[in-house]
């Protein structure tokens, strides 16, 4: 399982050592520590970043504002970001406000205040990106799964596969269970149709991971010999995703 990997843009050492310190604590993965506009802009394009904390003031200079402005700019390559300050005037706030932040943190700042502006954030991205989504732009390859406080990246790569389980969707990643309150065919609209395929009422297998099917038996074994049930009505669109040679 991924952790959330997070790109801190902080020219003050002490700060960033506390963002840091609170972070990891609750399984967040600091990818890099950028001090100013050029580094942080590098890293943002470079590196797999899902969320980015930026300090509004770098060196004096509203630098946070302008690596918001320029990131803002394409939708694709868009991540979460959180604008971090100290300074508590209606300017900084008006211009903070422009580029449309997914959460505002205020210095000096507290762990929950940290783990409540990373949640707010990441959700308003997940929400802004269905709304993306349904107006047709393309998916990403991946989706957040919250656990308690925690986000958790689930790479579509990863997933065995999903299956209903009661009121439940129970999805098998990474030798991972995490229960969710969707219905199948709500993951199924998600999940990318080049890699998934319905196998059974109850049951989306990422055809990446099949190792066997036994057709007659309707039983699929995945990579991690783990099971997943073969519907009679989905055997043929099934098996017809694979060459078969004979």
């Amino acid at each position: 399982m991924e952790k959330i990997n997070v790109l801190i843009i902080e020219d003050d050492d002490f700060e960033a050592t506390v963002l840091r310190t609170h972070l990891e604590q609750y399984c967040y993965k600091i990818v890099a520590v950028a001090t100013n506009l050029k580094q942080a802009l590098r890293l943002y394009y470079t590196e797999d970043i899902d969320i980015v904390i930026i300090d509004v003031y770098l060196q004096g200079s509203p630098d946070g504002i302008t690596f918001a402005n320029k990131v803002n700019s394409n939708k694709n390559t868009l991540k979460p970001f959180v604008f971090l300050t100290g300074h508590m005037d209606k300017e900084t706030f008006e211009m903070a406000k422009t580029e449309q932040p997914f959460s505002f943190l205020l210095k000096p700042f507290n762990a929950l205040e940290i783990l409540y502006a990373i949640e707010l954030a990441l959700e308003k991205f997940t929400k802004n990106k269905e709304e993306r989504e349904s107006s047709g732009e393309a998916v990403e390859n991946a989706f957040f799964i919250k656990k308690k406080s925690v986000f958790y990246k689930i790479c579509f790569k990863d997933i065995s596969y999903v299956e209903v389980e009661g009121r439940y969707a129970k999805v098998m990643a990474d030798k991972k269970t995490f229960l969710l309150e969707h219905t199948l065919v709500d993951l199924e609209k998600r999940l990318p149709k080049s890699i998934f395929a319905r196998s059974h009422r109850n049951y989306i297998v990422n055809m990446n991971k099949v190792k066997e099917v036994h057709y007659n038996d309707n039983l699929i074994i995945l990579e991690d010999n783990t099971k997943a049930l073969l519907g009679r009505s989905y055997k043929n669109d099934f098996t017809r995703g694979y060459s078969i040679l004979r």
